[in-house]
């Protein structure tokens, strides 16, 4: 139904379109709405005056939420496809995809659990917001930012000698990239073992580097901490921190592992941190874990 604000109403009949959900209104009076429990699943949209034009999506879909974005098109999340399609007014269609898998917090093998965008509103700044949820599992459940929603380029004027408008300038990637769950396979091994592995959920590719270092006792040589030598045998106690191996990856938005050897490293404390950076220069915060390596057990 169409409702004007003096109370007239037009109605628009759907026929053979089951139980219509979410709707979001456009530019010229036209809106798109959703219609998830049609067969096959579909996006529908109407301009005033006009029949429903649908776009059958295929298996899985699930379309659900609906808004219009800063760059002129309706937005739709796709619940059970785990991505959002873009409709332009239109019936042009395409995807976006690349939603890093969901996992429980509290699994400690961040295994993936179903899920999807099912609620989408246009934000500020030319964003839209989802929810991405999984509802199994309500502790995976987030909220995804989407930027770059930018606002189709002015017309250029007519052919009176006057500039085109300008482009606007690229906005800066200045978001670093959130590392999560990082967790050692083992935080306690015995010398000579072969590997451990460090896992890691990440929210877009990137280099990942890997510092492996040493905690050791040693002697003050004025601010420095040094290896002890029998010159320094009355200088005040310290902890060094010793430089033992780096490792260098190239990394994945979503789950990774990254494998160390640890053969050959006598028994002591270690430190593993992890930082990664994006293809934008970003660095995200420094992961440190606890590393322990005992003495090999000896054979009797």
């Amino acid at each position: 139904l169409n409702v004007t604000t003096a109370g007239a109403v037009t109605p628009y009949p759907l026929a053979g379109m089951a139980q219509p959900q979410f709707i979001a209104a456009g530019p010229g009076g036209q809106v798109a709405f959703t219609l998830p429990i049609n067969s096959p699943q579909q996006i529908a949209l109407l301009s005033p005056g006009g029949t429903p034009k649908t776009l059958d999506r295929p298996i899985p879909a699930d379309p659900f939420g609906v808004t219009f974005g800063a760059d002129g098109a309706f937005w739709v999340a796709m619940f059970a496809g785990n991505r959002l399609d873009r409709v332009t007014s239109d019936g042009q269609l395409t995807s976006l995809t690349g939603f890093p898998p969901l996992s429980d917090p509290a699994d400690p093998m961040h295994t993936p659990v179903p899920g999807g965008p099912r609620q989408i509103m246009a934000g500020p700044g030319d964003t839209l917001w989802a929810t991405l949820d999984t509802p199994g599992t309500p502790a995976a459940s987030k909220i995804a930012r989407i930027t770059g929603v930018d606002p189709p380029p002015a017309a250029s004027p007519g052919g009176d000698g006057t500039q085109p408008a300008p482009t606007p300038e690229p906005v800066a990637d200045t978001t670093p990239p959130a590392v999560s769950g990082a967790a050692l396979s083992h935080t306690s091994v015995p010398a000579g073992t072969a590997k451990l592995s460090l896992r890691f959920g990440l929210s877009e590719p990137g280099t990942a580097t890997v510092a492996l270092t040493r905690r050791a006792g040693g002697r003050r040589l004025g601010k420095a901490c040094v290896a002890p030598r029998r010159t320094l045998r009355r200088a005040r106690t310290c902890t060094r921190v010793i430089a033992v191996r780096t490792i260098t990856r190239l990394v994945v938005a979503g789950g990774n592992a990254i494998v160390m050897s640890t053969r050959g490293l006598p028994a002591g404390s270690y430190r593993v941190t992890l930082t990664v950076t994006d293809a934008a220069g970003n660095r995200a915060a420094a992961i440190a874990r606890s590393l322990t390596i005992t003495p090999r057990p000896k054979r009797h």
